[in-house]
């Protein structure tokens, strides 16, 4: 699917209409042959059609951003300073008896790739829908193994995205384990050992795309308060031994995304500890 995707934006940016055609409609004429007016018909003929004509295809794409679909109008003949004369049965019919247009006519088949650019919009809205839907889908799964080990509490919610985040770097730090049994003592108002963080952590099967996928589904329900705890603590257990590296850094920024926090909140927050 996406290179298919891939292909068709490919397509599209490769044309050489101007940016302003991507909304409203762009005329393209398509040469099929040059036109050689015999000599007993030079006379019979607009001056244009003596040098550099040719028997052409208009086509026109309509943009709405990409290609919404596509129009044939037929043969024209095409002159050198980007002007057409249209063709319609008769005058095909005309040109033809004084010998300027062939019998019959070229087929000239408007080539597949302006067929793909001209429709180039509904493939990709049809993208757009089907990876939005499987996206979802896949947020709502890992929500779900979420709720079902941390229900509605927010405090479980943080041990277990804690827990996450002393997991993130591959490697479970004493430090870590300390400072996780001491915010859940503080949290809960009860004693938190140590030993009971350690458990969690080998029991744990939640990963940190499951986390998030839950916080940013409850994000907007979290009030301003229960945020800057989620944060703040975090960042804490990240940054207890000494340095972030780059996956407990993912971590930190795809949960302050998923809170609803800018750069600069996240900054002011961190920036206090």
């Amino acid at each position: 699917m996406r290179i298919i995707m891939i292909c068709i934006l490919l397509l599209c940016i490769a044309t050489p209409a101007e940016a302003r055609t991507r909304f409203g409609t762009e005329d393209k004429i398509i040469r099929i042959q040059k036109i050689e007016v015999p000599a007993a018909a030079r006379q019979m003929v607009p001056p244009e059609f003596l040098d550099n004509a040719y028997l052409a295809r208009r086509i026109s794409i309509k943009w709405f951003i990409a290609g919404a679909y596509l129009t044939d109008h037929g043969y024209v003949i095409e002159l050198d300073d980007d002007r057409y004369f249209d063709l319609g049965t008769e005058r095909i019919s005309a040109l033809q008896t004084i010998g300027v247009l062939p019998i019959p006519l070229s087929a000239a088949p408007i080539p597949a790739s302006e067929y793909v650019i001209g429709y180039s919009l509904w493939p990709i809205l049809a993208f757009v829908l089907i990876s939005t839907t499987i996206s979802i889908m896949i947020r709502n799964r890992r929500s779900r193994r979420v709720r079902a080990v941390v229900g509605s509490s927010f405090p479980e919610l943080l041990r277990q995205t804690l827990i996450g985040a002393a997991k993130a770097d591959g490697k479970i730090d004493p430090e870590e384990i300390k400072l996780i049994a001491e915010i859940m003592s503080k949290i809960t108002n009860a004693k938190v050992r140590e030993t009971s963080i350690m458990q969690d952590i080998d029991h744990s099967t939640l990963k940190g795309g499951d986390l998030l996928s839950h916080i940013e589904m409850i994000g907007p329900m979290m009030n301003p308060v229960q945020r800057q705890i989620m944060i703040r603590e975090l960042y804490r257990v990240i940054a207890v031994d000494g340095k972030i590296d780059r996956k407990e850094k993912a971590m930190l920024d795809s949960c302050a995304k998923s809170l609803m926090l800018t750069p600069a909140q996240l900054k002011e927050i961190t920036a206090k500890l």
